[in-house]
């Protein structure tokens, strides 16, 4: 029997959370300019933190940086879709905006989230280091 490795399980997920992100784009365009730029335009900018910490999965072979980024897509995919349905929860004019600055607040947290992995991997490193 085969195990998931965690590259497999974030493109897995990553495919996933695009597809779902562009068939929404799609549904609820209603006008041929809004479907086409805020398809090229707003599909790839929200997909883009899960598609970094997709990448930070797969350039690490430590398992431990590994799984914790795959944890970090997995956030990243979660808050997109909290604040997604509390938007469209609680209607407000404003909403597009933070919609379109929540990227910025992800990268954030995908780097954010990535040191105390590497501190944890570090510390790992030192303890398993032979005693000379």
């Amino acid at each position: 029997m085969r195990t998931l490795r965690p590259t497999t399980a974030a493109k897995w997920l990553l495919a996933s959370y695009a597809l779902a992100i562009l068939a929404i784009f799609l549904v609820s365009a209603d006008a041929l300019d809004v479907l086409i730029f805020g398809t090229l335009l707003g599909v790839p900018w929200i997909v883009a933190p899960a598609a970094l910490a997709a990448l930070l999965v797969s350039t690490w072979d430590d398992p431990i940086v590994a799984w914790g980024s795959l944890a970090i897509e997995a956030a990243v995919i979660g808050s997109t879709a909290w604040i997604g349905l509390t938007l469209v929860a609680q209607p407000d004019p404003q909403n597009g905006i933070f919609l379109m600055l929540l990227p910025m607040l992800q990268f954030f947290g995908v780097v954010l989230c990535l040191v105390p992995l590497l501190l944890l991997r570090r510390a790992i490193a030192l303890i398993q280091r032979p005693k000379s």
